[in-house]
Parts: C-alpha cells; structure tokens; sequence
C-alpha cells in the first residue's frame, strides 16, 4: 500500500503524522517503508512484505497459476513472474528495483 497523493488514505496519515518519507513514497515497495504502519513496526511491514513476494513467487505458485507456455503472451508472463521470483529472492540484499 502506497498513500498515494491527493487521496483520502494520504491525508489522512499526512494528519495523523504517520508518513515519513514522503519524497520517495512512490519508489519500489517492498525495499523501506515510507509511513508508521497502525498495527506493526515498519520492519515487520517490510518483513512481511518480502515473504509475501517470496511465496507469490515460488516455483510451486508460479506453476500453480500459469499455464504452458503456448503463445508469446504466456512466455510473457513466464518472463515476468520468474524475473519477479528473481527479486523476491534478493530483496533483502538489495536497495531498489533497478538493480536487476
């Protein structure tokens, strides 16, 4: 989730002094957390984050949910899902996105 700006969600924690980091709000998810969560610290937001990614992307939930490749569009979403698999399995160690 991303407050984004201009929306209800942004000035409501914009109010409530839970953003943080606005300048780079928008950049990859996953990496930092850019507001207080209301439940959790932020480390645990990015934590739980990241195991989402990497259960999303594992070999079995990308077989799971993707047919055999049979058209140009199905190798397309191959490519997409083990490239996100890729930086799901890295985004510990890495800063942002455009790393990969």
């Amino acid at each position: 989730m991303v407050p984004l700006r201009g929306t209800p969600l942004y000035e409501r924690m914009k109010a409530d002094g839970r953003i943080i980091d606005e300048p780079n709000m928008d950049r990859w998810p996953g990496t930092s957390y850019h507001f207080h969560p209301a439940r959790m610290s932020g480390e645990e937001l990015v934590a739980q984050v990241r195991k989402l990614q990497r259960e999303f992307y594992s070999l079995r939930a990308i077989t799971q949910r993707l047919r055999i490749p049979r058209t140009q569009a199905d190798l397309a979403s191959w490519n997409v899902n083990l490239t996100q698999r890729k930086v799901a399995l890295h985004s510990d160690t890495m800063n942002e996105f455009s790393e990969f």
